[in-house]
């Protein structure tokens, strides 16, 4: 099970969008995300699925969303975040992330 640490307002929707717009936009070019939300195990596969290609986080949260990434499929990972983009709130989103269905 995936638990997800980060706090609430990087997990919005709105923003979410965002990430997912500029990853659509990007063509080839690779996107990255960095610090704590790129390091936390439960919205890894989250960034992955919105179309995240590097993550970069301290060295010791590596192992754990290494194993996270590792422990999700593409097709789960764009289920997360089709459901993710579409959620009312980042907590709604936190619970998606915690509970996956």
């Amino acid at each position: 099970m995936r638990r997800t640490r980060t706090g609430g307002r990087e997990l919005a929707p709105r923003r979410l969008r965002l990430v997912a717009a500029v990853c659509d936009g990007a063509g080839e070019a690779m996107v990255g995300v960095c610090g704590e939300l790129a390091a936390d195990p439960g919205a890894a596969a989250l960034l992955v699925g919105l179309g995240v290609s590097e993550l970069s986080m301290s060295p010791l949260a590596i192992p754990l969303v290494k194993r996270a990434v590792r422990a999700v499929d593409d097709p789960e990972a764009q289920r997360l975040a089709t459901v993710a983009l579409a959620a009312d709130g980042p907590t709604e989103v936190r619970d998606l992330l915690n509970h996956p269905a």
